[in-house]
Parts: C-alpha cells; sequence; structure tokens
C-alpha cells in the first residue's frame, strides 16, 4: 500500500468510524424516545438546538421516505441512526480492500450519502426550523468521506496503472507456477481470495445487524452470538492479510517471467 493511498485509507476508516459513533447515538436517543416521551438527550441545548425534536419526527425513521412506500409496519422503516450504521461499517470496511473498482463504489456510495445530507439537511432547516448537532456532524462526515473516497481512488489508479507497467504479459504461465507452488490442495488465487473478503464484509455487516437487535430489542447477551461475531471479524482481518499476501506473491512471479524473458 503506497503512502498516500495508507493515508486516505486510514483516514476514511477514522471518519467512518465517527459516523458510526454518530449513528450509534442517534439510535440510542430514538430507542430511549420510543420508551419515554419526556427523554432529554445530550444534544438538547435548547428549543432551537435539539435532538430529539428531530429523532421523534416523521422524518426520523426511514427518512421520512419508506413509510410513504412500504407502509410504517415496514421491516424497512428503521430509525435513521440504524441505517447510519451499517452505512459507516461497510464504508470503512471497503477501505481495506485496495481496488480501484470497489474504491469507485465507495464514491457512489459517498455521493448517495451526501445527497441525502442535502435532503435531511433541507427538511432540518426549511421544515422542522431546528437545529441538531448530531445531524450536522454526519453531514460533515459525508462530505469528508466523499473527498477521501475520491483521493484514495486516484491513489489506487495510479498504483495499479504503475504495477501494469512493470508485470510481464505472460500472466498465464505466472500464475501456472504459483498454482504448482500450492502444497496443500488450497485456491490460492487472488481474485477468490478477494471474493472471500467480500462475503466476509456481508457476514460482518450481518453481525452487526444481529448485535443491535440482541442488544438494542432483545436486550440479552448470548455467548454463542458473540462468539460468532468475534470469529466473523477474524476472518475478515484473516481474509484481508490473506489477499495482500496472494497479490504480493503473484506479482513477485510475475516480475520473475518479466526479468526471464528479457534475459
Amino acid at each position: 500500500m503506497s503512502v498516500n493511498e495508507c493515508q486516505f485509507s486510514s483516514s476514511m476508516v477514522v471518519s467512518s468510524m465517527i459516523g458510526l459513533l454518530l449513528s450509534v447515538y442517534t439510535t440510542h436517543v430514538e430507542l430511549q424516545l420510543e420508551l419515554d416521551n419526556d427523554y432529554e438527550a445530550l444534544c438538547d441545548l435548547n428549543e432551537g438546538i435539539s435532538c430529539t425534536k428531530v429523532f421523534s419526527s416523521k422524518y426520523g425513521k426511514g427518512f421520512g421516505i419508506v413509510h410513504h412506500i412500504l407502509g410504517e409496519e415496514s421491516i424497512f422503516n428503521q430509525p435513521n441512526g440504524l441505517f447510519g450504521i451499517f452505512f459507516y461499517a461497510l464504508i470503512a470496511l471497503l477501505c481495506f480492500v485496495n481496488d480501484s473498482n470497489i474504491a469507485r463504489v465507495q464514491i457512489y456510495l459517498c455521493i448517495v450519502s451526501n445527497a441525502m445530507s442535502l435532503y435531511l439537511a433541507y427538511l432540518l432547516y426549511f421544515v422542522l426550523e431546528d437545529f441538531c448537532i448530531v445531524c450536522v456532524s454526519t453531514y460533515v462526515v459525508n462530505g469528508i468521506n466523499l473527498y477521501l473516497s475520491v483521493k484514495r481512488y486516484h491513489a489506487l489508479v495510479a498504483k495499479e496503472c504503475e504495477l501494469e507497467r512493470k508485470m510481464s504479459d505472460d500472466k498465464t504461465k505466472a500464475k501456472a507456477l504459483c498454482h504448482m507452488e500450492d502444497r496443500a490442495g488450497f485456491v490460492n488465487d487472488s481474485n477468490i481470495a478477494r471474493v472471500q473478503i467480500y462475503l466476509c464484509i456481508v457476514s460482518n455487516a450481518m453481525s452487526l445487524y444481529l448485535a443491535y437487535l440482541l442488544y438494542f430489542v432483545l436486550e440479552d447477551f448470548c455467548i454463542v452470538c458473540v462468539s460468532t461475531y468475534v470469529v466473523n471479524g477474524i476472518n475478515l482481518y484473516l481474509s484481508v492479510k490473506r489477499y495482500h499476501a496472494l497479490v504480493a506473491k503473484e506479482c513477485e512471479l510475475e516480475r520473475k517471467m518479466s526479468d526471464d524473458k528479457t534475459k
């Protein structure tokens, strides 16, 4: 990973974690409001600066859109903060996949989030006539993520172009050598490893959802459940490390093939 790419990825992970924490707090406040209508959050400073006023409005669930399309009782008509938890977790996880195509998807997701920020900011200022510190903070996070995602994409494209310039055209033979070195009978291919990462990302997203249900809805603690969440996290970390190791191995083999052809 190049220095610039590493900096952009790390900054984006930090920014997304801030967004995730804001979303967790938002979800917590919304759940408390359902239990107690008189609940006051820490971000309720006065009549004009109130988070609970926003979260308790019809726009606090499903962005004020889902209930019009799927109805009030739809499973998708959830607190906005819950959507934020999944979104920021996904953005952070994608930072560990060093692929320009994934980075491009990341940009599209950030564009959508900024479009939603504009929509929610309009509702906040013109419809609800309120100021929500937590809401505005998420808008700032979304803007930062969009900037960083674009910079990260360009860094990855530059890196991939440089690698392609150095690589040999004889990729088939290089991969054949790679498979010959596989003595354990496993599939040591970077493309398969990338699919493995995607599957692990999905499993971790499900872990977040189930953890939310476990803690906030069921208000319980399940050792077996939490253990599977930990396993999913470990698998994601290991799959990313394995992918990078395979890519490095393939690049090294291709470099050797290129040197042999030159000689």
